[in-house]
């Protein structure tokens, strides 16, 4: 920019990042969570205000342009007096109001000042505070409802997200227009389409790696780094299935099963008869909890 206003601009970004830094170490506290709703009430009423507050300018300017016996103010200075009764810093405007209207003039800016300050200022005080008095009653239902947005919205992020980089920005460019016109499914499709080919030579290297070290157990040699990268694999849970005793009752149950078959019955006739009886599941505990039959 011109004149060196590049870092001024970027100065400015201290009040947004350090804020957001704030909302982020404390995502569940009370006062940020509430202070969402209250900025959602302030800034519907702000433009109410403001709406009013553009109605009595183009008052007073029209007002001023009808007497060209005195000096008509500016329009910023119009504004400033304005500005200056509605938050309560000055009186110029009020006293400088003959100079529209002799009547008119102060009437207008003296209505002004109890609409825009007195009944502006009640009001928001009393909505944000019947608005945060209601939050702090349901404070664990709005701490889950914020929860289960959140979830939403990375569930929604996760279409972005499934590319690396540089294509996440090549998605967002290109399939975000195609939403509008593709059919829901053929959208899908696509999406799935293009994240499998994107992900392609990362899910084939994960797959190897998972095999090689899968092979390499299974032969017996024993591997240079005991640290497992793919500790997330479910070939231990189940291999785990097969390494833990089952619980007594399903032990009883083959028994009986080896009974019916010894006196004569075939294996679907045993198992028809004890299908017929309500049997718990089957659970296998891969903890070091135990696990007694279900009554």
């Amino acid at each position: 920019m011109e004149r060196g206003m590049a870092l001024n601009f970027l100065c400015l970004a201290a009040s947004v990042l350090l804020t957001r830094r704030a909302f982020n170490i404390l995502p569940d506290h009370i006062v940020f969570i509430s202070l969402h709703a209250m900025m959602k009430e302030f800034l519907i009423l702000t433009f109410l205000a403001t709406w009013c507050f553009t109605a009595f300018l183009l008052a007073l300017q029209w007002l001023a342009t009808g007497d060209e016996s005195t000096t008509i103010p500016g329009d910023f200075t119009i504004i400033k007096w304005l500005l200056w009764i509605w938050f309560g810093l000055d009186g110029t405007g009020i006293e400088a109001s003959v100079q529209f209207h002799a009547i008119l003039g102060p009437g207008l800016t003296i209505a002004f000042a109890f609409l825009g300050n007195t009944l502006f200022l009640t009001i928001l005080v009393s909505l944000l505070t019947n608005r945060f008095s209601e939050i702090v009653t349901s404070e664990t239902v709005e701490i889950q409802f914020r929860h289960a947005v959140l979830t939403f919205e990375g569930v929604k992020s996760d279409a972005i997200f499934a590319y690396p980089p540089p294509f996440n920005l090549f998605a967002l460019a290109i399939l975000l227009p195609l939403r509008f016109i593709l059919s829901p499914r053929t959208y899908h499709l696509t999406h799935v389409t293009l994240v499998r080919i994107f992900n392609a030579p990362l899910l084939l290297a994960i797959g190897l790696c998972e095999r090689h070290r899968q092979w390499t157990t299974v032969s017996g040699r024993k591997l240079s780094r005991p640290w497992q990268f793919t500790g997330f694999s479910p070939h231990g849970d189940i291999q785990a299935v097969f390494d833990v005793e089952p619980p007594l009752y399903v032990q009883v149950e083959a028994d009986e099963l080896d009974g019916l078959s010894e006196m004569g019955f075939s294996d679907n006739d045993a198992v028809s008869r004890l299908s017929r009886e309500m049997r718990p599941p089957v659970v296998f505990s891969l903890s070091n909890a135990k696990v007694g039959r279900p009554r």
